[in-house]
């Protein structure tokens, strides 16, 4: 995967030609190949998975897997070839890992709808489209083949394996090719797709649209839909880019193969890496869209000279767009910031993330989250902390497919950490609307001044008081949004313990019972919150928070140490008040 994403990113690849989808190609056997041939490709991918993947039933249970292996099997004799290919598909993303999938990589499947649609917050837009239907970049999509757009884009997404919600807002690919959309029985084989869309001028039209053939831009044997690694503003494999047109700024998209500082920097540049220095706003924004094991290093070097130069008062690392490349250099990366603390060149740092954060992209945020003091912007990564990847690739050569499945388990967070998204201090949600006026919801605001700091940092520089009100004006904000959550216990019990050693014992106090507001039936809120009021000259206070450790957690290793101290100081555990907020009261 390093090798090909790094020839999207540059944009060294080769041109196809535009053609119909009917055009004659020597790999069309693979669309005749027999029953036999696909029940024989159907046990290889299962006695694969069960072989090679660490833990394949992690999230789908192994006997609905197999059941749905056996009626499979069942079903291919009555099944046609675009069926099959769906079917076989669905089964392996059933397994929820993004690396884990069956790809169509002959390019007799290659038939493409000649326009780029993704999900905002506000709607399915499309993002580019080829010039023979330039209007249509930037139309909202409502209807797909007389259905409901996103019914049909679920029916799109089950074909491909997702880490989590935020990931599968991503995997809607197969929406664009004709072969999978007949599997799903929403196009007619022969049939143009038709196509209801609300144009940028507010007129709703429908458009049937022909699917053109195109082959894999990247070398022979590569799989399909690998145009998905190019920024949204780049189309799919059908002519070159300058054959399409994006719906930011109507511009062709060849132009965001160059850098241009006229535009808004998240659109400055759509290539591996870019960064711009703003003086007026004093931001140096860096924009990581790879992790390559080649260049990434350097990069990120000749960056924090300029932050070393210029000390500038926030300094952005935008990852939303980096689908990954080697993890391994994360830690030779965290080790530049490292040296340049405690006192960074940087007076706030901020992270990025969104949907299409993922695979080695993770290991470089969690180097971030463990060893900086970043604030997390954006939107969840597309896969958790703890998640499956190192995908080998197996050839399916009967069906002119692959088979990736992941071989490692890696685990960036304690081995029970079950959550399925990476934190966010400050939702920042693209809108299409937004994304067309060329706004930005994560850099933006702090370009105007907007704190956007976390709850930790704003603890740390200016004290309990104001990282309440910043946690309750945020729990506000993000109450539509599931997967948003407040900060960590650990996260602010370190912030208390950072605040005491600096003896601010107000501020250490008052974040300590923020965090048990937020976290009350953890028992070490309650713990360090009382030894935080002990130290901070209120005694009978902590002694009562120390209580709700005992009542709480009876078995816990520090009960009898805090049993000991009621009987040094004289008091009894009854006599104390259980303080407020306390699940025990």
């Amino acid at each position: 995967m390093k090798n090909l994403a790094s020839a999207v990113l540059a944009g060294a690849l080769a041109c196809t030609p535009l053609a119909n989808a009917d055009d004659s190609s020597p790999s069309q056997g693979v669309l005749t190949a027999d029953s036999e041939v696909w029940i024989a490709t159907v046990r290889q991918t299962v006695d694969t998975i069960r072989s090679r993947h660490p833990d394949p039933f992690s999230k789908v249970g192994e006997l609905t897997f197999m059941r749905a292996a056996d009626r499979l099997l069942h079903d291919i004799p009555r099944l046609s070839p675009e069926e099959r290919a769906v079917r076989l598909m669905q089964l392996v993303a059933m397994l929820a890992d993004g690396h884990t999938r069956l790809e169509l990589i002959d390019p007799a499947y290659a038939r493409w709808y000649p326009i780029r649609i993704r999900e905002y917050a506000d709607g399915y837009f499309i993002t580019s489209a080829h010039e023979s239907v330039a209007e249509l970049a930037g139309a909202e999509v409502l209807e797909i083949g007389d259905r409901p757009a996103g019914e049909v884009i679920d029916l799109a997404r089950s074909l491909m394996g997702a880490d989590n919600a935020m990931d599968e807002t991503e995997r809607m690919y197969a929406v664009h090719n004709a072969f999978l959309m007949e599997g799903l029985g929403v196009a007619v084989p022969g049939e143009a797709l038709r196509f209801r869309l609300r144009l940028r001028g507010g007129r709703v039209v429908d458009r049937a649209l022909e699917p053109h053939a195109g082959e894999a831009r990247y070398g022979e044997g590569a799989p399909v839909f690998d145009w998905h690694y190019y920024a949204e503003v780049y189309g799919l494999p059908i002519g070159s880019h300058e054959d399409w047109v994006a719906a930011f700024g109507t511009t062709p998209s060849e132009a965001f193969l160059t850098a241009d500082e006229t535009r808004p920097p998240f659109w400055g540049h759509r290539a591996r890496y870019y960064r711009r220095y703003i003086p007026e706003h004093d931001t140096l924004y860096l924009q990581l869209n790879q992790t390559d094991d080649t260049t990434f290093v350097a990069y990120i070097r000749e960056a924090l000279e300029i932050a070393d130069r210029e000390r500038p008062a926030h300094f952005v690392i935008d990852m939303r767009n980096n689908f990954g490349g080697d993890g391994s250099i994360a830690g030779e990366m965290i080790r530049e910031f490292i040296r340049r603390g405690p006192e960074t060149p940087w007076e706030n740092l901020y992270v990025v993330t969104g949907p299409k954060t993922f695979s080695a992209a993770m290991a470089i945020l969690a180097q971030f989250a463990e060893h900086t003091d970043a604030s997390f912007i954006g939107e969840p990564a597309g896969a958790a902390w703890n998640s499956y990847g190192d995908a080998e690739a197996h050839p399916l050569p009967g069906i002119g497919a692959s088979l990736s499945v992941s071989e490692v388990r890696h685990q960036l967070s304690r081995s029970n950490d079950r959550s399925a998204f990476t934190p966010v201090d400050v939702p920042a949600v693209w809108r299409f609307s937004d994304y067309l006026a060329g706004r930005d919801p994560a850099l933006d605001p702090i370009l105007e001044g907007r704190d956007m700091r976390s709850i930790a940092n704003i603890a740390l520089e200016e004290g309990g008081e104001a990282a309440r009100r910043a946690y309750l004006a945020r729990l506000d904000e993000a109450r539509s949004l599931d997967w948003w959550a407040p900060p960590e216990e650990i996260v602010l019990r370190r912030v208390c313990d950072r605040l005491l050693r600096q003896e601010r014992f107000a501020d250490a106090v008052e974040t300590c019972r923020l965090n048990s507001e937020i976290h009350p039936y953890i028992w070490n809120t309650w713990y360090n919150l009382g030894l935080t009021l002990r130290a901070s000259g209120m005694e009978q206070e902590g002694l009562s928070a120390l209580r709700c450790v005992v009542e709480l957690a009876p078995t816990n290793w520090n009960v009898p140490a805090i049993l000991n101290l009621y009987d040094r100081v004289g008091v009894h555990r009854a006599d104390l008040e259980l303080p407020a907020g306390c699940p025990a009261r």
